[in-house]
């Protein structure tokens, strides 16, 4: 591995251009309650006739419900003290941006300023919904059939700015703001390869409550290194840079190289920030089992495989990782209908396997391999179903 993730997306540029692609911490270890979803607000006037025409309110929610009053020159001075206000009035709203509609009975309180008996009527229009951008309400009261007032009221909707907190199939995780970016890392996307599991194919993660820090990356796997082995057996994790905004945009899967030299998705060399920004693309990078742990082939690994298959447990890793970002990768604005899968070295290889095996049906829509091809040399069992 010497060029590493920068080098790939110079390879992988003129594709996305082209439309190849398209155009455009630790897994559940500390978790907290998620935060609230949106809900509905108000917009509260304290005084009877505080609308004014053309005031604007901005907000940031879907929906809103306004709670005013009426001028009390307009009620009948005569129901204080003690009397009824008629049935027959009535707050009627609309909101001219996407042509909802409604009304909001009237209620009255009696008050006493400077020994001047008089009334406080109010009303609240229930939910009304808003459209992103202009909302212009208008209401108008009425006395029966008749019209004795009109005012209106513009509420800006903004959209909401993307959360850092985003829910997967599994829980939520909670994620940093990097300069443009957002940046989710340790998403767990197979359960621990560790005791029963181990050699053998990849389970799914394990739900989670609350939600889960996504600041660290997960450990690297298992492997030698000059000074001796490094890395966890518990290492299936995935990284993902994506972008502070509500755009969709395609997604680069990016498969370090090095069969085992002290290699993971957390090096310098495979951050995906740069590429993220300068390719407009959403960028994941991932652990797979690598070593003996990825590719011990024995008789007897055979015989216990569901899919009598044994040695591919790095190919099968990948295979869970694509899976997983068919059913989240949307969550981080990712198109899961553009998803290019890109090698480099060992990674480059694993591409081919992934290009030969049927389970990649419908988990990319293109491939990139870098230094390295499909002419390695592999040994067909043919005992093998």
């Amino acid at each position: 591995m010497t060029t590493g993730i920068r080098t790939a997306g110079i390879l992988v540029f003129m594709s996305l251009v082209l439309g190849a692609c398209g155009g455009g911490g630790g897994g559940g270890s500390g978790t907290t309650q998620p935060p609230p979803p949106v809900t509905t607000s108000a917009l509260e006037f304290d005084e009877p006739s505080t609308f004014a025409n053309g005031s604007s309110y901005v907000m940031q929610g879907a929906s809103t419900n306004i709670i005013g009053g009426l001028n009390s020159g307009t009620t009948p001075r005569g129901l204080c003290p003690g009397g009824t206000l008629p049935q027959n009035f009535s707050t009627r709203w609309r909101n001219t941006a996407n042509s909802t509609s409604g009304t909001a009975p009237i209620g009255f309180a009696c008050i006493t300023v400077a020994g001047f008996p008089g009334i406080v009527s109010h009303f609240d229009t229930g939910t009304i919904s808003l459209e992103l951008g202009n909302n212009q309400i208008v209401f108008e009261t009425f006395e029966g059939n008749t019209q004795i007032g009109r005012d209106t009221v513009v509420i800006v909707r903004e959209a909401a700015a993307p959360s850092l907190a985003v829910q997967t199939t599994e829980g939520f995780y909670q994620g940093s703001l990097e300069g443009s970016l957002r940046v989710f890392r340790g998403l767990r996307y197979a359960a621990p390869p560790t005791g029963d599991r181990r050699f053998k194919a990849p389970e799914a993660p394990a739900a989670f409550s609350g939600f889960a820090d996504a600041t660290q990356f997960g450990a690297n796997c298992f492997q030698p290194s000059g000074a001796g082995p490094v890395g966890e057996e518990d290492c299936l994790f995935l990284n993902i840079w994506t972008h502070n905004d509500n755009l969709q945009r395609p997604v680069l899967v990016f498969l370090h190289g090095g069969s085992s030299n002290n290699v993971g998705g957390d090096m310098a060399t495979t951050d995906g920030a740069e590429l993220a920004e300068d390719g407009d693309i959403i960028v994941v990078t991932l652990n797979r089992r690598i070593s003996i742990f990825g590719s011990l082939a024995l008789e007897e690994l055979r015989q216990e495989s569901a899919q009598n298959t044994t040695g591919n447990y790095q190919v099968q890793d990948v295979l869970a990782a694509l899976r997983w970002l068919q059913d989240n990768v949307a969550a981080f604005n990712g198109d899961p209908q553009r998803v290019m899968l890109v090698g480099e070295s060992a990674g480059a290889v694993l591409v081919c396997h992934i290009l030969a095996t049927t389970e990649a049906a419908g988990l990319i829509s293109a491939a990139v391999m870098q230094s390295a091809a499909c002419g390695i040399r592999t040994r067909l069992d043919e005992s093998v179903a």
